[in-house]
């Protein structure tokens, strides 16, 4: 009887642990496709003809790199989206891309 409690036990244990790594692994998915679909939207706003929709995706990429919620692997891979924005952005608006991108004069 004793054994059978205890192997029980054992499989709620793991039962119980199985369902934390599953929830673990879905939230981290969950994060990482967010954070791509900001990095996307951030890019297509910043790269449009419409100075506001460009200024307001400039403002979306800074709180990108600054924010908690990109993951240590996909910095490195932010970081060069931004890099390729700014460098686009310096051949159509060279007065003010590396301004704007690194956060302008108004922080």
């Amino acid at each position: 009887m004793g054994v059978q409690v205890l192997l029980g036990l054992v499989t709620a244990c793991l039962a119980f642990l199985g369902a934390f790594v599953s929830q673990r692994l879905d939230y981290r998915r969950w994060h990482r496709e967010e954070t791509m679909r900001l990095l996307r939207w951030g890019v297509e706003r910043s790269t449009a003809g419409d100075e506001m929709a460009s200024q307001s995706g400039l403002v979306v990429l800074r709180a990108l790199l600054s924010a908690q919620l990109l993951q240590r692997e996909d910095e490195l891979f932010a970081e060069r989206v931004v890099a390729a924005v700014a460098r686009l952005r310096s051949a159509n608006y060279p007065e003010s891309a590396q301004l704007e991108l690194a956060g302008g004069d108004d922080e």
